[in-house]
């Protein structure tokens, strides 16, 4: 039943073409019997007009539905090997990947446990720079403060240097002592004033470091706050990367629809499950009444690409 080559033809044969010439020279009686039924079949009449014409398509049919069975049970036992064979196939390279990916997961679960350490160290360390931010910017504050105070008393005491300078000392008993009473409050004047313009820019430089530690106490509080980095290790041949999810689970429907407002009950549950999921590619759990967030972690291996030139070069 195959087609025969074309003329010219000198390709080698296919391996299907091989394989199903085997077939038709094993099971010779299929293909004769296709042939029969063929002959009866250009026998048939091509008008039914009597019951004989009935009785012949019938016993044609009859025929047909024996070889359609008998063609059904050779293919099934035919099969049959090849199916056996590709389970054995299948559990072989099956048994090498499930062995290999356990060890991998060991292997991967030790390095993962070493890179959530770390990264918890760096977590606590970022959390004792803020601690240490905001300290600065309490004692940047404190002096800040006092430097105001100190510039307070400062103008107080050039207020009191001019009060004295103009009420004037009392009655001299000389010309020389009239002048000397005069240039000590002048003097005391002076000072006064110089420790007055001392103290304003000294608080200034204490309110502008209090300002900048401040700003950096939020950028250090900011940084401790925000979502740690993906735990990642790297080598020659690839990285190792550790990813944290979150999934939300509802607790409580109820309150989950109330605080979607006035529309929360006209949501469907598969509407507020794609929500939450959506949710749930935000960094860090989101807060949402009625859910709890479950963390994930998940671990992918990625080869360099030195690596994945090697590999293909060796395939």
């Amino acid at each position: 039943m195959s087609d025969a080559a074309s003329i010219g033809h000198n390709q080698p044969p296919t391996d299907q073409e091989v394989f199903i010439q085997r077939l038709e020279d094993t099971y010779p009686q299929l293909t004769d019997r296709y042939a029969d039924l063929e002959a009866m079949r250009r026998k048939l009449p091509k008008e039914v007009k009597t019951q004989a014409d009935v009785d012949a398509i019938t016993a044609y049919s009859v025929e047909c539905a024996k070889l359609d069975r008998e063609t059904e049970r050779t293919r099934v036992m035919v099969k049959e090997p090849y199916l056996e064979r590709g389970k054995w196939i299948d559990g072989w390279f099956g048994d090498i990947r499930r062995l290999v990916q356990a060890n991998a997961d060991a292997a991967t679960q030790r390095a993962n446990a070493w890179l959530q350490a770390k990264r918890r160290a760096e977590e606590a360390e970022r959390a004792a720079a803020a601690a240490r931010a905001r300290e600065e910017a309490a004692k940047a504050q404190r002096e800040a403060q006092a430097a105001r105070e100190a510039e307070i008393a400062a103008q107080r005491a050039r207020e009191e240097a001019e009060e004295a300078l103009r009420k004037g000392a009392p009655e001299p008993q000389g010309e020389n002592i009239v002048a000397f009473v005069v240039a000590d409050e002048e003097k005391r004047l002076r000072d006064a004033y110089e420790a007055e313009q001392h103290a304003k820019r000294e608080a200034e430089e204490a309110a502008k470091a209090a300002r900048i530690a401040d700003f950096e106490a939020e950028q250090a509080q900011e940084h401790a706050e925000a979502p740690a980095p993906l735990a990642r290790a790297s080598t020659v041949g690839g990285s190792l990367k550790v990813k944290e999810s979150w999934s939300p689970r509802i607790v409580s429907l109820a309150a989950l629809r109330q605080s979607l407002g006035a529309a929360g009950p006209y949501f469907l549950e598969r509407e507020l499950g794609v929500m939450l999921d959506r949710a749930a590619k935000a960094p860090g759990p989101p807060i949402i009444s009625g859910v709890e967030w479950i963390p994930q972690q998940s671990v992918k291996t990625t080869l360099s690409r030195a690596r994945k030139g090697q590999e293909n070069a060796t395939e």
